[in-house]
């Protein structure tokens, strides 16, 4: 996207290419992160985790679902 491109250019003087910016929830989330949710066996998400989450609470709730 050629307006973050050039925001970050101008404010942080980047020279990287840039990434667009990615919808993590609703109807225009990336996969990655439909894939990321925590589901029950019907689909619902019941759970989402920061990345900076524990893992070990993050497990805890996996295995509660099953």
């Amino acid at each position: 996207d050629e307006e973050i491109y050039e925001f970050c250019t101008l404010h942080y003087n980047t020279t990287f290419p840039q990434m667009k910016k990615s919808d993590v929830n609703g109807e225009n989330e990336l996969p990655l992160y439909t894939y990321l949710n925590v589901v029950d066996r019907e689909g619902n998400v019941v759970a989402r985790f920061e990345p900076t989450a524990d893992m070990a609470k993050v497990e805890e709730c996996v295995k509660a679902l099953l």
